[in-house]
């Protein structure tokens, strides 16, 4: 009977653990804030956050999308403008400013370092 009970138990448990988990990305067009964080639809794998400056006048567009390709800033110097297209994959991830790949770099390394000293 102690068996059976168990058995029920982590079934029912199993079933109301979710099997997969949408990602959530903020989302808006033209915002002046950080828009608004929502699930994404099945298959968006990738939240954007897209920043131009041209002439004063900065716009931002934030949300879910199936591919997302990385601008490098200087793209959008040839067009007289500033800004960037920025991906990331986790849970709100596009809420603020993308970290330099400088300054990744440096955790990146300064990690390796440590690892190395102390393994």
């Amino acid at each position: 009977m102690n068996s059976f009970v168990i058995l029920m138990s982590v079934s029912l448990m199993a079933n109301l653990v979710p099997t997969s988990h949408e990602l959530e990305c903020y989302e808006c067009v033209g915002c002046a804030g950080i828009g608004t964080l929502k699930a994404c639809s099945s298959g968006e794998r990738f939240c954007q956050k897209i920043v131009s400056d041209q002439v004063g006048i900065k716009m931002v567009a934030k949300g879910c999308v199936y591919f997302c390709v990385e601008t490098d800033p200087v793209f959008f110097k040839l067009f007289e403008s500033e800004g960037g297209s920025f991906c990331c994959n986790t849970d709100g991830c596009n809420f603020g400013i993308k970290v330099s790949s400088s300054v990744q770099l440096l955790f990146l390394s300064t990690g390796f370092a440590l690892m190395t000293k102390f393994f």
